[in-house]
């Protein structure tokens, strides 16, 4: 059990430690599936931190004890997946009219899978697409069915395409 858990806006400071997360629960999920060198090489150059979504205000860590124990957010953007630097340019905006945002990069540590932490990541980020801000810059809403677009060892953890639903009131900081 977490005694305390807060979620929070990730903010510039936070990357560094998102990396570190994002790569131990990467190698986490992927063993078994893929050797060690094609896990290297996808936490190397496929997966990583999209410092678009912190500027953009739409990701959020988890905390527990003062450490980040996950990692998750949503965006208005074009892009489905991988590392944007925090000097590259922002991609393209996603049409209100037809898309849906978008659930992106969720990470949770392994030793703290199974407790939730990704629910209260998606319902802050349900709160987040909810807000003045995101309704004035006209972000598309969050869809009623969601696809993921994550690896194929992730199969056994996530259905490939399942009912969304709203995940309820969790606490947040």
């Amino acid at each position: 059990m977490i005694d305390t858990l807060v979620c929070r806006q990730a903010v510039p400071d936070d990357v560094s430690a998102i990396e570190a997360l994002a790569a131990r629960s990467i190698r986490a999920l992927h063993a078994g599936a893929y050797d060690d060198a094609v896990i290297q090489e996808a936490i190397d150059h496929a997966y990583g931190m999209d410092w678009q979504l912190v500027r953009n205000g739409t990701y959020f860590v988890a905390m527990a004890a003062g450490t980040i124990v996950g990692a998750g957010g949503w965006s208005y953007r074009r892009t489905i997946a991988g590392a944007h630097g925090p000097d590259d340019p922002a991609a393209p905006r996603l049409s209100p009219t037809k898309d849906a945002a978008r659930i992106r990069a969720f990470y949770v540590d392994p030793g703290y899978a199974r407790r939730g932490i990704g629910a209260l990541l998606l319902g802050a980020s349900e709160r987040g697409r909810s807000t003045p801000a995101s309704r004035a810059r006209n972000s598309p809403p969050l869809s009623r069915r969601c696809r993921s677009m994550q690896p194929t060892a992730m199969n056994p953890l996530v259905d490939m395409t399942y009912p969304y639903r709203a995940a309820g009131s969790l606490s947040s900081a």
